[in-house]
């Protein structure tokens, strides 16, 4: 039974419209939101953590409406929403209180910040920030979580963190929507993806299968006037040698999220 249940919803909102949005997440799926800006992800979890409400259709989370359950949902949104002049430890016991549960000591720890939980929130940099936000995302332990932009200001070694994080909460059970516009991580982490544009589902689905739906793509390397190039190219083999081409390697491989983004927002 799927933990999250979206069906032909429509919201107006500021002159943006979303129409028959219709999507399913299961229990302990990572379901990518993905879309270029303004294409209605943004609204979309609004509706999921019940800040707002579909104009018309069906949204449920853990089987109720969204704010029955808002206990049972952990959200990062885009829009960070820590208090600045507040001590890291005061800002998570306080958050954590809202859910009904805290530990911010074990999350400081495992998140590495022991040494930054009696400092203002305002001290810290962007991405000691964006951890903050995390761990009060997190820390009450949500079956669902949703998370906007999560990889934002972090570094390579905490985006590796916060990674391999997400990863063990699935291995958990914990469902998890991820919007990103990072589509490397995105194609690493996710099981189901749903690409938005203009408020409507372009693409939907398993994203082995979606993969499938396009043609493979061709990479060669091959050596010009002493220099090694890599190019993608539509040409078979037989034609790059006709082309009398110094090659060195030829890959066929399945095209990247990258790859079939651009190619589905332009339509």
């Amino acid at each position: 039974m799927a933990e999250v249940v979206v069906q032909n919803v429509t919201k107006a909102l500021n002159g943006f419209k979303i129409e028959d949005l219709s999507f399913e997440v299961s229990k302990g799926e990572i379901f990518g939101l993905l879309g270029p800006n303004g294409a209605g992800k943004t609204t979309t979890i609004r509706m999921l953590v019940g800040l707002i409400k579909p104009d018309s259709g069906l949204v449920k989370v853990l089987g109720k409406d969204p704010s029955d359950v808002k206990d049972k949902i952990g959200y990062l949104p885009e829009e960070r929403g820590l208090y600045r002049r507040m001590r890291v430890r005061d800002v998570l016991e306080y958050l954590g209180s809202l859910k009904g549960r805290a530990d911010p000591d074990y999350w400081l720890k495992l998140f590495g910040m022991e040494d930054v939980a009696n400092k203002k929130v305002e001290v810290l940099s962007k991405g000691m920030q964006q951890k903050v936000q995390l761990i009060a995302t997190i820390q009450h332990d949500p079956e669902v979580l949703i998370l906007d932009e999560p990889f934002s200001g972090l570094d390579p070694i905490n985006v590796d963190f916060v990674r391999n994080l997400i990863f063990e909460m699935k291995r958990k059970g914990t469902t998890i929507i991820l919007s990103t516009h990072m589509l490397n991580l995105a194609e690493r982490l996710c099981d189901k993806i749903l690409l938005i544009n203009k408020g409507r589902c372009v693409l939907y689905g398993y994203l082995s299968e979606i993969k499938r739906r396009y043609d493979s793509v061709i990479e060669v390397e091959y050596v010009e006037n002493g220099t090694l190039k890599r190019e993608v190219t539509n040409l078979s083999l037989k034609e790059l040698v006709e082309l009398g081409l110094d090659i060195r390697k030829y890959t066929v491989r399945e095209p990247t999220l990258e790859e079939i983004f651009p190619k589905e927002v332009k339509k």
